[in-house]
């Protein structure tokens, strides 16, 4: 079985070539015709769900049709994520889609994966960190890693 975003392009690229190859109608016609959904999977006042309002806000200028954003909050992302993999490749949903879904599969909780999407647009990127208090014994990254690793080899 192929990688459905691998099908989602194959059948997006067959149904666009049928449209220009025979004239079809949905081929003139303006995007968006319909609202358009912004699934945001978590939930409502957070850090995503203020930057996919705030893109809303700004196609306003852009776009015929509003953009909404719905929120699907749950399993570390993986409810919204999973509602944007079994749409329909239409364009008329959208996904904000944050780190969760590069760490989650590798904890076996979802076959979902970072390459299940077509990623169209980089709308901002969130600096991070690891910390520790001021007095513990590590000063670097490589002596954290080293003492778990000693401390797991027990």
């Amino acid at each position: 079985m192929q990688p459905p975003i691998n099908r989602r392009r194959r059948q997006l690229l067959a149904a666009s070539g049928s449209a220009l190859a025979f004239g079809v109608p949905f081929a003139q016609s303006a995007y968006p015709n319909r609202p358009v959904e912004i699934v945001v999977p978590a939930g409502a006042g957070g850090g995503t769900d203020v930057l996919a309002r705030a893109f809303a806000e700004a196609a306003k200028k852009h776009f015929p049709q509003p953009f909404t954003v719905v929120n699907r909050p749950g399993a570390s992302g993986m409810i919204g994520h999973g509602e944007m993999i079994n749409a329909k490749p239409d364009g008329y949903k959208l996904a904000m889609v944050f780190a969760e879904i590069v760490i989650v599969p590798h904890l076996g909780l979802t076959k979902l994966s970072y390459e299940d999407f077509a990623p169209i647009a980089l709308l901002n990127t969130d600096p991070a960190a690891i910390t520790v208090r001021a007095e513990a014994p590590w000063k670097t990254i490589d002596e954290f890693i080293a003492d778990g690793r000693k401390k797991t080899a027990r």
